[in-house]
């Protein structure tokens, strides 16, 4: 396995979109375990609160047994970073032969913060979140929603430098680092390519590109990774090597609202990172 971006191979319970053999969390039981209805201490909360999420475990079968109960919280899918759904709280219980136990989990709704790439710190998003209760991350027994008032998501701040990090989506991109253990992003040749999701445009109609070019002059393509339509070129000249960067400029097809850009190059390129 070369690439470890986990978002973009769909890799762990997290962002795995197929069927797996084994589920996240699954195990084997003598028994069999009824679940109650969740009953939550509030529906709407603060990014600094405590979500209480309880409920009956009743053991149906004839043998005594432990169950493993797990608490995941789906998120809203504000961008294609955010997790299906991930584990919060979990606890392994004894519950004897036909005989009831009441659980309570508990996480604090910080936990739910995703990172914010424009502020560089975590974020509590506003929105609806599900509560997921069950014995695996693929059995699912018992849902509930909640309400989360936090800040508003924004997407990707144009207005401040985009590192190329802050891309879940690419081809034929190498991350490096310079002497100095500088990050930057190598687009090994002319059909690489880098998005970013969910840049917040304003009708912004100039761009700005900080990239270093080790070989002849070439060009840089700015496009609607939706409509495919180039927004704006950007003549580059030689730099004379890979972490030689400078920063160019062209004119930009001005949009307003979230858009997903996707920059390629004619040749070998260095994006800052």
């Amino acid at each position: 396995m070369k690439d470890y971006n986990i978002i973009r191979t769909e890799s762990t319970y997290r962002y795995y979109r197929g069927e797996p053999t084994f589920p996240f969390g699954h195990g084997l039981s003598y028994t069999a375990f009824r679940y109650s209805a969740l009953k939550l201490n509030k529906k709407s909360f603060e990014a600094d609160e405590c979500c209480d999420v309880s409920f009956e475990l009743k053991n149906t079968g004839h043998f005594d047994s432990d169950e493993v109960v797990q608490l995941y919280v789906k998120s809203p899918s504000f961008s294609s970073a955010v997790p299906i759904k991930e584990l919060k709280a979990f606890r392994r219980v004894f519950v004897p032969a036909e005989k009831t136990v009441s659980i309570t989990l508990s996480f604090d709704i910080s936990s739910i913060a995703f990172w914010n790439l424009s502020e560089n710190r975590r974020t509590v998003y506003t929105g609806t979140y599900e509560i997921q209760v069950g014995s695996s991350s693929e059995d699912i027994l018992r849902t509930a929603d909640i309400k989360v008032h936090g800040e508003n998501y924004s997407g990707i701040d144009v207005t401040k430098p985009v590192p190329a990090a802050a891309s879940w989506e690419y081809i034929g991109i190498e991350f490096l680092s310079d002497k100095e253990l500088n990050e930057y992003a190598l687009l090994e040749n002319a059909q690489s390519s880098i998005t970013f999701e969910n840049c917040a445009l304003n009708g912004e109609q100039n761009i700005e590109i900080t990239v270093s070019n080790p070989s002849t002059k070439t060009k840089v393509f700015v496009i609607d990774a939706e409509k495919n339509n180039v927004l704006a070129e950007i003549d580059v000249p030689t730099t004379g090597s890979l972490s030689e960067f400078k920063t160019f400029s062209a004119p930009f097809s001005p949009l307003s609202g979230f858009n997903n850009l996707k920059v390629k190059a004619g040749g070998i390129l260095s994006l800052k990172s």
